[in-house]
């Protein structure tokens, strides 16, 4: 009898065991990465979508779209305050040329005010319990030779309620922007060389694939890579537009 109540006892502690590893697990604010990439596909952050758009043949054409977040008030202020500033950016811009437009004595220098043109979308990369991370682009046109083609990522922390920056991604590595540039750049080689039939502007990369935190500024990241965003001019001539690259977090020492 007193054997078969040790292992009764036996059972239930193993039951209580295996409650607290695998329900009763507790969720760290600063767990290690290895702790959190695990948790952060549980839970999808709600949001909401703003939305502007205006179609009119007396005024330029607008169509905005981008997320706002429960709760996250600070990255929601950083979000829509760099909507908002481009668009009364594009105004200006698209009312000034049509001024100087109107003064010449070109009746076709003139442009349809509908012809005026903004529009914003956004992407995400992951939107979760632990991190938020996504991509803003921006396209207009305000009566110059060419369309105008922007962008903006924004990584957001929810453990530390911080807006990140590439180097949160790397606390204890020094060398990361060495590395990240020699991938992005051997990556963009291949790419441009195949878009362009290996015609392509080599300095233009090297200086925007320099090791300076500006040219890595533009990123979005999941738990296995990080997507770097190079806007349209800033590593090749404006007709390859918009480049990216994809590397493992794993290949960054």
């Amino acid at each position: 009898m007193k054997k078969h109540h040790w292992t009764i006892g036996l059972a239930i502690v193993f039951i209580l065991i295996l409650f607290v590893i695998f329900i009763a697990r507790p969720r760290f604010a600063n767990a290690p990465d290895h702790i959190t990439n695990q948790l952060s596909e549980t839970v999808v952050i709600p949001l909401s979508i703003v939305s502007i758009k205006e179609n009119s043949s007396s005024s330029p054409t607008i169509s905005i779209e981008y997320p706002q977040f429960t709760s996250l008030d600070t990255l929601n202020k950083a979000i829509s305050s760099v909507v908002m500033d481009r668009l009364a950016e594009f105004k200006k811009d698209a009312s000034e040329n049509k001024v100087a437009r109107l003064a010449t004595s070109d009746p076709k220098a003139n442009i349809p005010d509908d012809a005026y043109s903004f529009i914003t979308d956004w992407q995400q990369t992951q939107i979760n319990n632990h991190y938020i991370s996504l991509v803003i682009r921006f396209d207009s046109y305000t009566g110059g030779a060419n369309e105008i083609q922007e962008l903006q990522t924004f990584n957001y922390d929810l453990y530390t309620h911080k807006i990140m920056t590439l180097s949160d991604l790397f606390p204890n590595k020094t060398n990361y922007l060495d590395t990240i540039s020699t991938l992005s750049r051997t990556q963009l080689i291949d790419s441009l060389k195949a878009a362009s039939n290996g015609d392509i502007q080599i300095d233009m990369l090297n200086s925007g694939t320099e090791p300076l935190i500006v040219n890595f500024q533009n990123f979005t990241f999941n738990d296995y890579s990080i997507t770097f965003y190079f806007p349209k001019y800033a590593v090749a001539p404006g007709s390859f537009g918009e480049q990216h690259v994809s590397i493992p977090k794993s290949a960054i020492k």
